[in-house]
């Protein structure tokens, strides 16, 4: 799809380890994880992915319907200066919107941030998005500055 789409030049495969790729990329706005969704390694390339990630910036992640990611949302959302993309609040147990209302809602606007959206993206995927089960966005919200001894319960 890439090659089809003529942009080659825009993309990299590395097939190795996250913490072997990650610390080498440069710094980014948006990140999407859906590795091997087990939770020390999810929070590894979360950890990983946020020392690269600009403040503003997204990260998605898929498969939330796994216990195991769900803690890791749970833990960065209590620990992190995130949120759930477009929310103010969130509950304890991350109640989430339904995905594809999300999605139909936010998606759009989300990609079309993106630098080259335009070339990258189907134009009907700016418009109109399917529904999307167990997936969702946070949003870092600045930098992390926390006081080493700070721990919230998830």
């Amino acid at each position: 799809m890439v090659r089809r789409a003529n942009l080659e030049s825009y993309f990299q495969f590395h097939e190795t380890f996250a913490e072997n790729a990650i610390p080498s990329l440069p710094n980014i706005e948006f990140a999407f994880i859906d590795a091997s969704h087990l939770f020390d390694l999810t929070l590894l390339e979360f950890v990983l992915v946020d020392k690269k990630l600009a403040s503003g910036g997204v990260i998605g992640f898929h498969d939330l319907w796994m216990p195991s990611l769900r803690k890791v949302v749970n833990y960065i959302l209590k620990n992190r200066e995130y949120q759930i993309y477009s929310q103010k609040e969130i509950s304890s147990d991350l109640k989430m919107p339904r995905p594809e209302e999300y999605f139909k809602k936010n998606f759009s606007r989300l990609i079309s941030r993106l630098p080259k959206a335009d070339r990258i993206f189907n134009p009907d995927l700016l418009t109109y998005i399917p529904p999307l089960p167990s997936l969702n966005m946070i949003e870092k919200i600045k930098y992390d500055n926390r006081d080493w001894r700070e721990h919230n319960n998830f």
